[in-house]
Order: structure tokens, then sequence, then C-alpha cells
């Protein structure tokens, strides 16, 4: 869910908009849905926002490590959340795109 969607046309719909990532036949698309609480005959709309991919790795990581996922116990209340992603693209011409992004709340 993405928080803070513009509506310039005053369209009637809340602020908030379902979006979903996916790496689908080479491509890096992203899908949107017009409400967070999208039935059937909602309207999807696809972007294509990288072309040309073989790869995506995804790691997870919280102060110096790295992890390639990040799982934890249905049982851990306080567990810690990562503070970083890393997503590496890998084209078929096995270029590479390396994207960091810091999450959440810094103390």
């Amino acid at each position: 869910i993405r928080n803070g969607w513009a509506n310039p046309a005053n369209q009637p719909r809340g602020d908030l908009q379902r979006v979903e990532y996916r790496f689908d036949d080479g491509a890096l698309v992203r899908r949107s849905w017009s409400s967070p609480d999208a039935g059937p005959g909602t309207a999807i709309a696809d972007q294509i926002l990288l072309a040309g991919l073989e790869e995506i790795s995804v790691h997870y990581g919280r102060e110096e490590s790295w992890r390639p996922d990040w799982i934890v116990s249905a049982t851990a209340v306080e567990a810690p959340l990562p503070d970083k992603i890393q997503m590496v693209f890998t084209f078929g011409d096995e270029d590479t795109l390396t994207a960091k992004f810091r999450i959440g709340l810094r103390e």
C-alpha cells in the first residue's frame, strides 16, 4: 500500500493505492490498482520500469551484515527488522545496476 497518492483531478477515491512490483518475462513491472481493497473488475495498470533483465537479487541488511532473506519466527515479538535493502539488476548483456535503500526510522 502506498500512501500520499496525488489526486489532481479530485476523483472520488482515497489517498492510498495498492502497488506491486513483479519480475515478469525479463522486466521489472510496477502493477497498481485504483484502490487498496481492489475486487474483481478493478482497473489494473502495469508499467515496465526496467526491461532486458536476466535476474533480480535482493539482500536485506541490518547494521553491517547483509542476508539474502529476512525470516523472522512468528513467536519473535521484538525481532529487529532490516534497516536497508540492496537490489541488484542483472541485464542480458551481463551489465548490472545496484540500488541500495535505507528503510525504517533512524533513532
